[in-house]
């Protein structure tokens, strides 16, 4: 049960992270470890913000956004963000939003956090003040019940490295399989999700930093497009490629053992955004609208560009993304020729947009009688889109299924 907001002393659950218009908002610290369906409530509680509305219809419970990671979290039901005291109006309001050490660490004791999310500088200054002389026996508490620190900050020292160590702190750099998709751990008693994964790294050198060439000393967080190793498939933690003494946590095939969301499952009854992010399968992630130019562009060039009117990319919660292509009544290009561009073109797609390309093995053809939903700008209606050529995806998928499961038992 969501628990009601206290008038005073307020205490603010706070987004801090990489955003451009930070905001607070009022929570009561006994509701820091929400269900997901508390969480859910909340954020329908917030009329204003009809984008984490539209979150949370989402077939992936775990598809978070890097712009307000800790809230982003809650409405998943995990237990690893936490509230901030002392938020001050009596200025500008944003003046306090990112927290001093002290406000912190009362937010970790009365909330009982054990992973907390906040940038490495903020994180050494509040391991050193719990260390000082003067520090308050709860706030030692605080740090004592931490067990892991989420970062999306860098770059980070070997000072820092060595500060969190020392305290016995394991500070992990948030993975995103897209620079808006987070997979945050949570608690499996309190979140029912299986996002509790181990082994998980510990110490500075199993920490998903890297040394850059120009300053030994200074460490950075991984990047996509810096760790090739996260288009293997692997739960575990497994070498960097490049340098097989640093040990990396790999979260692609975590996306296949996460749970879904019941009726969500099911792709046409699902109301889905209308945004450019796909609801992505599992172990895919990409941006709708960047797929989707490089791919009318790609096959605009092979096939002509009065060949292909429109095309759209839509995704099936479970199994595969499907590519849906409009052609122009007119000038019908011949199948056999469409599919050889077609794979030709996927298969460069592929391999520079998605961490998994066999998720995609599906064209859907259309044309003017059946044509993609688009908005006034030209992009993609997702909804829609989904509705009329869903069932067409999910077909696709059964027929390509019982044709395996024939094969398979032919001698």
């Amino acid at each position: 049960m969501l628990h009601a907001v206290k008038p005073q002393p307020f205490v603010y659950l706070h987004t801090f992270g990489s955003t451009a218009n930070p905001k607070l908002y009022p929570i009561d610290y006994q509701a820091a470890n929400m269900s997901a369906k508390d969480a859910a409530f909340w954020c329908h509680q917030q009329p204003v913000e009809k984008r984490w509305k539209c979150q949370m219809q989402t077939s992936l419970p775990f598809h978070l956004s890097f712009q307000n990671p800790v809230w982003r979290s809650l409405m998943c039901g995990t237990a690893c963000a936490f509230p901030v005291l002392g938020a001050s109006f009596t200025t500008i309001p944003m003046a306090k939003l990112v927290p001093d050490p002290p406000e912190l660490l009362d937010s970790l004791y009365l909330s009982k956090a054990d992973i907390v999310y906040a940038s490495p500088d903020l994180l050494q200054a509040m391991l050193e003040k719990a260390a000082s002389h003067n520090s308050k026996e709860i706030w030692r508490e605080a740090v004592r019940n931490l067990k892991e620190a989420h970062t999306g900050g860098a770059p980070v020292s070997v000072e820092k490295a060595d500060c969190f160590e020392r305290h016995g702190l394991s500070v992990l750099q948030v993975f995103a399989l897209t620079e808006a998709g987070l997979l945050f751990q949570g608690r499996k008693e309190h979140t029912g999700h299986l996002t509790w994964l181990k082994p998980l790294p510990s110490k500075k050198t199993h920490m998903l930093f890297r040394q850059t060439a120009a300053d030994p000393e200074l460490y950075q967080l991984w990047l996509r497009s810096d760790f090739p190793g996260l288009r293997c498939p692997s739960d575990k933690i497994v070498p960097y490629p490049e340098d097989p003494k640093i040990l990396a946590w790999n979260t692609l095939d975590t996306f296949r053992k996460l749970p879904t969301m019941g009726e969500h499952d099911d792709l046409v009854t699902f109301a889905g955004r209308e945004d450019d992010w796909l609801r992505c399968t599992h172990g895919t992630a990409v941006r709708a609208l960047e797929l989707e130019d490089f791919l009318l562009e790609a096959l605009r060039d092979v096939l002509g560009f009065d060949r292909v009117r429109a095309l759209t990319v839509i995704g099936h919660g479970r199994y595969a993304l499907g590519i849906v292509l409009q052609g122009n009544t007119l000038g019908r290009v011949p199948e056999d020729r469409e599919v050889e561009a077609f794979e030709r073109v996927w298969h460069f797609a592929s391999k520079k947009l998605l961490q998994n390309p066999e998720q995609v093995r599906y064209l859907i053809r259309t044309d003017l009688t059946s044509p993609i939903q688009m908005t006034l700008k030209g992009n993609p209606l997702r909804g829609h889109n989904e509705i009329r050529f869903g069932p067409k995806l999910v077909q696709l998928i059964k027929d390509a299924e019982a044709k395996a499961s024939t094969s398979e038992k032919e001698p």
